[in-house]
């Protein structure tokens, strides 16, 4: 997606209508048994501005029907759970989930048994739908999210069927460097190590000549 004014990325909707045709490309091709199965999208958000649908991918046979969510946010979890329950053993994804990857007070305090628990996830904690995606048994097969560490641009990436996480950063050419990989998410300071590693300074020292480019 790119901004027209080159600065703005724009807001869920125009991510929304980026991301619907990638996830209906996404369910065609991941149906094997029948190479032209009837697409269908439903759009779930009543607003029709929180940019969440459903694509389905209907088979020949039902069995082979595909299930994918586009952008779901918590408030989707009664038609994830409702979709997962029909599905049976049929495959269902999650696709760009608007929830952060990263927990902030709200999450951590959503994890909390009880009341505080109850309290975190209305306040806009998202422990709670991770925790029943994880009980509905998905599993997580890419992800990819972006930090800025020391002033450079950092990635990290998990892509199945690795079980590894994998830290890129963009160099002073700007090309994506492999950094390092572990079996844990990478934190902050994880990717921070992994750059002081292999020799890479604070991007203001090499902008500033005071160290060697990151190459």
């Amino acid at each position: 997606l790119l901004p027209t004014d080159g600065n703005w990325p724009g807001g869920i909707m125009q991510l929304f209508f980026a991301l619907s045709p990638v996830v209906r490309n996404l369910v065609r091709r991941c149906s094997k048994n029948d190479l032209a199965p009837r697409l269908q999208e439903q759009r779930l958000d009543e607003s029709g501005v929180d940019g969440i649908s459903l694509w389905t991918a209907e088979c020949s046979s039902a069995r082979d029907d595909i299930f994918a969510f586009c952008q779901p946010s918590t408030e989707s979890m009664d038609d994830i759970r409702k979709v997962v329950k029909s599905a049976g053993p049929r495959l269902v994804l999650a696709v760009n989930p608007q929830w952060r990857e990263t927990m902030d007070g709200y999450d951590l305090l959503g994890k909390q048994d009880g009341l505080l628990g109850r309290i975190g996830n209305f306040l806009g904690g998202t422990s709670g739908a991770r925790k029943e995606l994880a009980e509905l048994e998905f599993e997580d097969t890419f992800l990819l999210q972006q930090y800025v560490v020391r002033g450079s641009d950092c990635q990290i990436m998990k892509c199945y069927p690795s079980s590894s996480w994998f830290v890129f950063s963009r160099n002073d050419e700007g090309k994506d460097v492999f950094v390092g990989k572990q079996e844990t998410r990478p934190s902050y300071q994880d990717i921070e190590r992994l750059l002081e590693e292999k020799g890479v300074a604070a991007k203001w020292a090499r902008d500033a000549g005071l160290s060697k480019k990151f190459e």
